[in-house]
């Protein structure tokens, strides 16, 4: 199992990932359909690594519409570093998650 950062912005996604993982015998199709979940999902994950918790509240609040994006708390205080030019920079990656989340 795991403990992700992102299931609290990508939930139905990661989801997912682990319901194929969990295939023994995938079919073609879950076979594919897993390689490239998880590639978005490694791709997404980034942003955590750069950013950490700043990172994940900020997605949390700007994907999902709950919590702050600046509600870290000190020393951590603030958004993430770059503002919204940084923000654009996880646009394509996050908008790829994005249509996997919708789908599910």
């Amino acid at each position: 199992g795991a403990i992700d950062a992102s299931a609290g912005f990508f939930p139905k996604s990661l989801v997912r990932l682990l319901e194929l993982a969990g295939k023994t015998r995938p079919t073609e199709a879950e076979a594919r359909e897993r390689r490239e979940l998880q590639y978005k999902v490694s791709c997404m994950e980034e942003i955590v690594i750069k950013h950490g918790i700043v990172g994940i509240k900020e997605a949390t609040s700007r994907l999902r519409g709950f919590g702050d994006a600046d509600g870290s708390r000190l020393p951590l205080y603030g958004t993430i570093q770059g503002g919204e030019n940084e923000w654009k920079n996880w646009e394509g990656v996050l908008a790829a998650l994005e249509e996997v989340e919708k789908r599910l």
